[in-house]
């Protein structure tokens, strides 16, 4: 699914609050495009992410510096329950 980078909300349990590096990430994905998604649970009608918070950064960071083609990103997504995303949250997080 495509949407706003701004659209999604980035998870306050995770555990990589350090999100060094978008610069340079952003500008590989100018010149080489991004390879991989933004992982997204839709929790109670709302996108969270569960994989990817430095890939949604760097989509926001070139949408500020002005390329209109990030208006709108592909994003992975599936519904889940409450416990279900802190469960994803908890395994990603743990074999980071």
């Amino acid at each position: 699914m495509y949407l706003s980078p701004y659209e999604v909300k980035a998870a306050e349990e995770n555990t990589h609050q350090k999100l060094e590096g978008i610069e340079e990430l952003a500008d590989s994905f100018l010149h080489v495009g991004q390879e991989q998604p933004t992982v997204l649970a839709r929790v109670n009608g709302e996108y969270r992410i569960i994989d990817g918070h430095r890939r949604n950064e760097a989509n926001k960071l070139n949408l500020e510096r002005g390329h209109k083609e990030y208006e709108k990103v592909l994003f992975r997504s599936k519904d889940m329950s409450e416990a279900m995303y802190e469960l994803s949250l908890l395994a990603g997080n743990g074999y980071t």
